[in-house]
């Protein structure tokens, strides 16, 4: 019996090639694009995310908020099925915040101050979210409008 290393490595190579050609792996996922209001006004800055549910399977998938919109490209978009949505945004309140020892004016226990930031979002847009939303595949578009007040 003749031993043909090459024709060996050719078939491993087809077999591994025809295992990477089978399409992405994982569940479906979706583009999924919007605007996020809280108390009709748009939220400047935070995070959105989505947490497949109720027999849904797959990784949750999150995006920044800017100016009131976010975008989750399909790469990375919520996966296709029932997903909960926390919101999350945070803004400074105006109060500063002492830091460090008075008195000292140098160094890692130098005095200062910065403003306090704080999380306005109501725990039950994020935490103890009730958002639900099913995505569909190819393009979803959604609006969120967030009230202090339920």
């Amino acid at each position: 019996m003749v031993r043909c290393p090459s024709a060996w490595l050719a078939s491993s190579l087809v077999i591994l090639l025809a295992a990477g050609c089978g399409g992405p792996s994982g569940p479906e996922r979706a583009i999924v694009k919007g605007t996020v209001a809280f108390d009709g006004a748009p939220v400047e800055s935070g995070t959105i995310a989505f947490l497949p549910v109720d027999g849904t399977e797959g990784p949750s998938s999150g995006g920044e908020i800017r100016d009131g919109e976010f975008l989750l490209p399909k790469e990375s978009g919520a996966v296709v099925g029932q997903n909960r949505v926390e919101i999350r945004a945070t803004r400074q309140n105006g109060k500063p915040v002492a830091n460090g020892i008075a008195g000292v004016s140098e160094g890692p226990s130098a005095a200062s101050s910065e403003a306090k930031v704080v999380m306005y979002i109501p725990p039950q847009y994020n935490v103890n979210s009730e958002l639900k939303e099913t995505i569909k595949a190819g393009e979803n578009s959604l609006s969120f409008d967030l009230h202090s007040s339920k």
